[in-house]
Parts: structure tokens; C-alpha cells; sequence
């Protein structure tokens, strides 16, 4: 599937392959972020990225005709992976001095044209995500890619004057199968726990293979996890202090059995329908005669057993995934149409990048029914599509697929 002539949407900026003129952060416009300003003009703000360069430059662009065009305002430096966001009338900007370094927050009272000297929260993090909650707080997550690896979170309840002390809300745990990475999370909640599914390795230095998928609870979004570990959920054990509960040595939920050379099992998407919990996981191996086996398996468990985990049945592929570029499933259970909807990019990190959705009745087995390429970028990957606690979509709610985009050679950030 392929389109010429006109680009979809409208160019909010270019940067040509030839032009140095950002050299010294990077080449590439990438970490899009777009906001509302409350005297009603859109902004839109872009960093510049290359591999190993400083990486330390975001960019400002404003439209004043909903999107149809737009012109510079300002630029922020040092400013990489910038988050954008309205708080009491005025523009913040979240973001990191450089590729993992630190966290910074600046405020503008003029629609961006000026900030304030950024403040730093002392803590370094990649990216940043901020959420207005509804009590007025604002929440920062932000990972870690180097070590101590770990999903943290910092609360602000004055606009970002002050902020809590980090909290870990999800990290490895040491001597144990999931010990060197958390990543490729899905939550699902059913009665009062959120639980969580992520991929890991115990392969430091393997460059991501022999992945296995892993399950933690919580009774709130802000953890701590405990994990299930074969038996149960958490441990529990006798100290000269007493009785102590810990969030135990997880057990592999999913586990790949293969070749450890290949990438394994993981990237979990969850649906609840009828107390039956669909699990969806990638499997990425090779056949004995070498060829590869691209798949997305699922397998069902009844989500009232508290102990699920623990009687999850596999019930085969899901889909033969046609490639390797046919990348991870998210999955929804549509009411009003009574299927399952299952969204994933295809020819991932290429110009030919598509989104591919499937649909299926019984959430077995799904069959591919439609392309998306308008209004999706380059070198898109791991899309996603949002849903209820249950991961169910309503006629009524509003629709957010999203999709990474690698700036690759087209430059264009849409």
C-alpha cells in the first residue's frame, strides 16, 4: 500500500537531509507534542535527534487556523523529549537536559515565546509523561534505561513548584527471571486490582532474546506489584521482625521454551469478556529447519479464580503474523459491534509502514480486514488502541490509536 503526491495533513515543520543547521543536538524532528493553549491556539513542539549527539534542542510552533498552518514561536535549550502542558492558565514544558539526563520543568506566561529558567528535579529519567488528575495533582512517570531499571513516579500537588519523592512503581527483582528488564506493559483491571503484564529476559548481554511474559498485581495504579510466582501471588515469609509479604521472585505466566537464541515470548495485550480474560502475547522463534515463526498466540484463563495466572490455557495462534516487520497486537472487544478488533503495524520502521487491523468473533482466531495508511506517519511501530478497564470500546467513547514514528530519512514530523 503505498500514496504519492501531496502529504497527508498539514507539514507543521521540515528538516531537510542535507541541512546541519540543528547539527549540534541532532538531524532528525522527532517527540512530538501538541497542546491547546487557553486563548484557543493550537502549539506544537518537536525535538531534534540523532544517534549518539547531544540531542538537547525542542522546538516551538504555533497555528492559529486549527492546524491548517503554522510558524515558529521559540526554541528551548537544553530540552529533549519535551512534554507539553496547560496548568492555572500558563504553559509548562517537562523534559530531560539530554538523552537520559536530567528532569526539567519551565513555565511560559506568554504562549511560549519565553519560559522561565527550568528547574531541575534532580533525578534523571527517559521520557517524561505528565497527566492532570482530576484532584488537581499533577503525575510524572518517567523510566530508567540504565541501571537501577525501573518505572518511577513523582506527584506535584502545587503546578510543579514542589514534587513528592520518586516512587518506584515497577523494577526488575534481583536473582530472579525477570531481573534485568520490566518493559512492554498492558493493564487490565477486574474487581480491585490492576494487573499488569511485561516482558523480560535473564539475558543481559543477548540483545533482547529468550523473552518471557510475566503478570503483577496491585490495588492501585501506583503499585507496589506484587508478582505472581508459580504458587500464588507475592511471598510470604517468617523473620525474627514477624510475618513479611514481599512482592516475590516472579514465575513466567508465558514461557518460551525454544531456542534461546531468538527473541521469545512477551508483548501482552489483555481483554476481559464474559470472566474470561483473553491474554495475547508475541511469539518470534524459528522452526527446527531454521525457518522463522512469527505469531501471535493466545491463551484464556477465568479472571474470578483469583489464582488465574496459574490455569491460564493456551488455545493456539491467534494470527500468523506474514513477517517480522508485522509487529505486536493490541486488542479490544468492540460492544457495539460485537467483535474483537485487533490493531498492529505492519512493514514497521519503513516507509511502507501501515496500521493492519484485524477483526474476530470468538477471540481465537482473527483474520486481517483493512489497511490504514492516511493520517499515519513513516517508520511507524508498536501502535495501540485505548480501552475500558476491561479493554472494551464503546460506540460513545472517543477513539486513540497511537503509533511510535522514527524519523528515518523523512524528516517531516505531521
Amino acid at each position: 500500500l503505498a500514496r504519492t503526491g501531496k502529504s497527508v495533513g498539514a507539514v507543521i515543520n521540515y528538516l531537510h537531509p542535507d541541512d546541519e543547521a540543528y547539527a549540534f543536538s541532532g538531524r532528525y524532528l522527532c517527540s512530538p507534542s501538541l497542546v491547546r493553549h487557553p486563548d484557543g491556539y493550537l502549539l506544537a513542539s518537536m525535538d531534534v535527534y540523532a544517534g549518539m549527539n547531544p540531542q538537547n534542542l525542542t522546538l516551538i510552533f504555533r497555528s492559529d487556523d486549527e492546524g491548517e498552518s503554522w510558524h515558529y514561536v521559540s526554541e528551548l535549550f537544553p530540552c529533549f523529549w519535551g512534554k507539553m502542558f496547560i496548568y492555572d492558565g500558563a504553559l509548562y514544558m517537562t523534559g530531560v537536559s539530554t538523552e537520559y539526563g536530567d528532569l526539567l520543568i519551565g513555565r511560559s506566561t506568554d504562549g511560549g515565546k519565553s519560559f522561565s529558567h527550568p528547574e531541575c528535579l534532580g533525578i534523571s529519567g527517559s521520557p517524561p509523561h505528565l497527566m492532570l488528575h482530576s484532584s488537581g495533582a499533577l503525575i510524572l512517570t518517567y523510566g530508567r534505561r540504565e541501571a537501577p531499571f525501573g518505572e518511577r513516579i513523582m506527584i506535584s500537588r502545587d503546578g510543579g513548584k514542589t514534587w513528592s519523592p520518586e516512587r518506584m512503581v515497577m523494577e526488575p527483582v534481583p536473582d530472579s527471571m525477570d531481573w534485568f528488564s520490566v518493559c512492554d506493559p498492558a493493564v487490565i483491571k477486574y474487581g480491585e486490582y490492576y494487573y499488569i503484564g511485561y516482558t523480560s529476559t535473564v539475558f543481559a548481554n543477548g540483545g533482547g532474546v529468550c523473552n518471557n511474559g510475566f503478570i503483577g498485581r496491585s490495588k492501585s495504579p501506583e503499585g507496589p506489584f506484587e508478582r505472581w510466582c508459580g504458587d500464588g501471588w507475592g511471598e510470604t515469609r517468617e523473620t525474627a521482625d514477624g510475618t513479611l509479604h514481599w512482592q516475590g521472585k516472579p514465575a513466567p505466566v508465558i514461557y518460551y521454551d525454544e531456542d534461546w537464541h531468538n527473541w521469545g515470548a512477551g508483548e501482552f495485550s489483555f481483554v476481559i469478556k464474559d470472566e474470561t480474560i483473553y491474554i495475547y502475547y508475541t511469539w518470534t522463534s524459528k522452526d527446527r529447519d531454521g525457518n522463522p515463526i512469527h505469531e501471535t498466540r493466545v491463551a484464556t484463563a477465568d479472571i474470578t479464580d483469583e489464582n488465574w495466572p496459574g490455569k491460564v490455557i493456551q488455545q493456539g495462534v491467534a494470527v500468523k503474523r506474514p513477517r517480522g516487520g508485522n509487529d505486536s497486537y493490541d486488542v479490544v472487544y468492540c460492544e457495539d459491534l460485537n467483535k474483537f478488533i485487533a490493531l498492529s503495524t505492519d512493514h514497521r520502521f519503513s516507509e511502507n509502514s501501515v496500521l493492519a487491523v484485524y477483526e474476530s468473533d470468538d477471540g481465537l482466531r482473527y483474520t486481517r480486514v483493512n489497511n490504514i495508511k492516511v493520517n499515519t506517519g513513516w517508520m511507524c511501530h508498536n501502535c495501540g488502541i485505548s480501552g475500558d478497564r476491561h479493554h472494551h470500546r464503546h460506540q460513545w467513547q472517543p477513539r486513540f490509536p497511537h503509533h511510535p514514528q522514527d524519523g528515518g530519512r523523512h524528516r517531516g514530523y505531521r
